[in-house]
């Protein structure tokens, strides 16, 4: 989602507009997090830039990724958290090397996720214009 590069010019738009994204797009049930690749007030043909949907729930993976991010930008912990459930039980985790990858997943899924989880300290300091 945008919304996470926004917070560098203005945190409060910002934020208003992961609100709005959220409410749209973002879904839970049972635990499991899932975001859908369009608004619920609209049906739109399935995009091929984000990969195939899982019908009936509408689950997008790409979108779902993306939130992924703006969850953690935004430190909506709760999301991110049924995100991540979601991720690993429907994607295939494999411990390999001491370390985790996801069956399911490719290259820029693979770096998506990374993104998610390192978002932190230095996204801070980088909204904070560099200052500690």
């Amino acid at each position: 989602m945008v919304a996470h590069a926004l917070q560098l010019v203005d945190e409060n738009l910002a934020r208003d507009q992961y609100r709005r994204a959220h409410n749209e797009l973002s879904r839970s049930l049972l635990g499991f997090g899932y975001t859908s690749e369009w608004p619920r007030s609209w049906v739109g043909p399935s995009d091929v830039d984000s990969g195939p949907q899982i019908p009936i729930l509408e689950i997008s993976a790409g979108s779902s990724g993306m939130s992924m991010i703006a969850a953690s930008a935004f430190d909506d912990t709760t999301y991110l958290s049924e995100l991540m459930t979601t991720l690993d039980f429907a994607a295939f985790p494999k411990e390999e090397s001491g370390g985790l990858r996801y069956c399911a997943s490719n290259e820029l899924g693979d770096a998506v996720v990374l993104y998610s989880t390192v978002l932190g300290p230095l996204w801070e300091r980088v909204k904070s214009g560099g200052r500690p």
